[in-house]
């Protein structure tokens, strides 16, 4: 009888036995702005794949940044300084990395590996905006585009 449920268990993928795993554990495309980030970081956990762990910890990272942003913005020096605009290219760019992402890379690897290099550069810039690094976080943008071009 062991050997019977060992083999169904091994012989079978979870999808054909109902995987309890979230679909943002598998799908690309799952829509992630329906999820706040705390729910975001808990699928993340959840998650058996370490990479698309890493896409929705990163998701939500960048949920939060730009729920500072916004509420930064309001704030007189930060609303006349430059780094309300390159915050704003930074949501920007990231929404359409997204998207223009599954158009570039076929396989799911490739396509989770591109999003998680693109969020981690890009929200440790976002991050030193905030904080109000400027001449740090354009070094590091200028550094990184380069390295994109000559790659």
């Amino acid at each position: 009888m062991r050997k019977l449920l060992l083999c169904i268990s091994l012989c079978f993928p979870p999808a054909l036995l109902g995987s309890d795993e979230h679909p943002a554990c598998t799908d690309t495309t799952h829509d992630w702005f329906s999820h706040t980030t705390d729910r975001l970081r808990e699928i993340a956990h959840s998650c058996r794949s370490a990479l698309f762990g890493d896409l929705n910890y990163h998701r939500a990272y960048y949920r939060d940044l730009v729920s500072e942003g916004a509420a930064t913005s309001s704030l007189i020096n930060y609303s006349r300084s430059e780094s309300r605009a390159n915050f704003s290219a930074y949501s920007f760019h990231m929404l359409l990395t997204e998207q223009m992402a599954r158009h570039y890379f076929p396989t799911t690897d490739g396509l989770l590996n591109f999003l998680i290099s693109e969020y981690e550069n890009k929200n440790e810039i976002a991050e030193l905006w905030l904080r109000g690094y400027n001449n740090l976080a354009n070094r590091l943008s200028e550094l990184q585009t380069r390295r994109t071009v000559t790659e």
